[in-house]
């Protein structure tokens, strides 16, 4: 299956399951020898399955290039898996790709990336309320950053990239929205296209607050995700603390 897009909607039917599924996504690369496999980059996230219909929904953000999708669902019998593999082509691999999962539908966590110099919940923060910002050189869209997955109830996973990004340092916030604030969770730090820093989460504290989950030098390509202070504050007033 080819297509070109960063991210892609899956739906379909799936009779006899209990309670959601589950879909992978995993980017291999084949060693010299052509036998070993290494995954380079991996995310994963919730189907919400309707229990009387079966019919299911969902959007999951894609890698440029090969990559393979599982869907998974269990019932008291055993497991059924639909495996295919993508082919996302004319797409640009992003310099910079983030990507927030959680492991419950019904809450709601909101992903963030601040540019270098700026503050969350402005011009200068890519999030829901700002999907897809004009930065860097005005008027061009490869050095704009992009939220193209946002789950509010019905998913559980956000995913921004950046293409070419601006000198400096920039900040990952996760914000929680609404909902039960102990769910847990991870966020993918992909820099260049290899998949660098996955750190999981148990839950957001205090509720409603926003945590600094990691910082990314460009052109360095350094993350850091311990030992670093939050910058400007949200305009919302709600708090904001580091992990």
């Amino acid at each position: 299956m080819n297509i070109s897009a960063s991210s892609e909607t899956f739906t379909g039917t799936v009779t006899g399951a209990t309670g959601d599924g589950e879909w992978y996504i995993e980017q291999q690369t084949t060693g010299s020898s052509g036998k070993r496999q290494t995954i380079i980059n991996a995310i994963a996230g919730i189907i919400p399955t309707d229990p009387s219909t079966g019919n299911y929904a969902f959007t999951a953000p894609l890698f440029c290039g090969t990559q393979i999708i599982k869907c998974v669902w269990n019932n008291a019998r055993g497991r059924y898996v639909i495996v295919v593999q993508l082919i996302v082509d004319n797409c640009q691999i992003a310099d910079i790709r983030v990507t927030l999962s959680w492991e419950r539908i019904g809450t709601d966590y909101d992903l963030h990336l601040v540019r270098p110099g700026g503050c969350l919940t402005t011009g200068n923060d890519c999030y829901y309320g700002n999907t897809n910002p004009d930065w860097g050189t005005s008027g061009d869209l490869r050095d704009n950053p992009q939220l193209d997955v946002d789950c509010i109830s019905t998913c559980s996973v956000e995913n921004i990239f950046l293409s070419i990004p601006e000198n400096g340092t920039y900040n990952v916030f996760v914000h929680h929205y609404s909902g039960d604030n102990t769910v847990r969770g991870s966020v993918i730090i992909n820099v260049r296209g290899q998949s660098t820093v996955v750190k999981p989460y148990n839950g957001i504290s205090p509720a409603n607050a926003y945590v600094l989950f990691g910082t990314i030098d460009w052109p360095s390509g350094v993350i850091t995700t311990s030992g670093i202070t939050p910058g400007c504050p949200s305009t919302t007033g709600a708090p904001s603390t580091s992990t």
